[in-house]
């Protein structure tokens, strides 16, 4: 059944990004943008030059083209990542419609998700400080809701989590939002209509950790991610979805969120799927 496992560490990487003589290097925020865009490669690569040659701190960029989505990594202070955001959220007004958009992960918006991880002596209180600073900013200059999700140490202003918010996709959130069931904390009321929303939120560095199954059978997908994922009984701090891979030889892929990986490390992960 089980077939192979990878794992992105976000860890791994910030720190030997960062330029060793800034006196800013130890009060850095680590960004990994979620963007609702995986198979425009050129577009794609003419963003990330765009945010190079404006000085942007750009650690890293991935797409993938099943999940039809991309994560760009900033790594920088408060100034520096509402810059790149400005960027990005611009580009997404050039080239994305999130109502046209159809791709195997969930989500809300065509900026979907905005992590701030707080990197070496930087504390979650300053992180916090930057979410509340860039959300405003954002949410005003480009008329989009944001919301504020919750993990571990997230703003005590953030109600919902992560799977909360996305439980019914961007049609079952505009109807929440209707009927004021859920307000943003910040920008209008309504979703942008090209845009959709976008989420913001402050934690701690996590381990995304995506297994492959040797199988095409969605139901042993579903009933696996089910099984080991916290909300379902399984393992604490583990956020778990099952996607069909058409561009993978039609596998199934077991994609996993490990937000406490202290407690949940990889390889208690990978023993519980197979």
């Amino acid at each position: 059944m089980f077939q192979k496992c990878y794992t992105v560490l976000e860890t791994r990487s910030p720190e030997k990004n960062l330029k060793k003589s800034s006196p800013m290097a130890k009060r850095d925020i680590w960004s990994a943008i979620n963007i609702s865009e995986g198979r425009d490669l050129e577009a794609l690569k003419n963003l990330a030059s765009q945010l190079t040659q404006q000085g942007v701190p750009l650690a890293d960029w991935s797409a993938d083209g099943d999940h039809h989505r991309s994560v760009f990594s900033l790594v920088g202070d408060g100034a520096e990542l509402l810059r790149g955001l400005r960027i990005l959220f611009s580009w997404a007004q050039k080239h994305l419609d999130l109502k046209a958009h159809v791709g195997q992960h969930p989500r809300l918006g065509a900026i979907d998700v905005v992590p701030f991880a707080p990197v070496g002596e930087t504390n979650m209180s300053e992180a916090k400080e930057v979410v509340q600073m860039c959300a405003e900013a954002i949410s005003q200059e480009f008329e989009i809701p944001i919301f504020l999700y919750r993990e571990s140490s997230a703003s005590s202003t953030a109600v919902l989590t992560l799977p909360d918010l996305r439980r019914g996709g961007p049609e079952r959130l505009e109807e929440r939002m209707k009927r004021g069931e859920l307000v943003p904390q910040f920008g209008p009321p309504s979703p942008h209509p090209q845009l959709g929303v976008s989420i913001f939120g402050a934690r701690p560095p996590l381990v995304a950790f995506n297994c492959q199954l040797n199988t095409k059978d969605m139901d042993i997908g579903r009933s696996i991610a089910g099984a080991i994922r916290e909300s379902g009984g399984g393992l604490k701090g583990l956020q778990a979805l099952a996607f069909p891979l058409a561009g993978r030889d039609d596998t199934v892929q077991i994609s996993m969120n490990l937000i406490e990986p202290s407690t949940t490390p990889p390889h208690l992960a990978y023993l519980r799927v197979v």
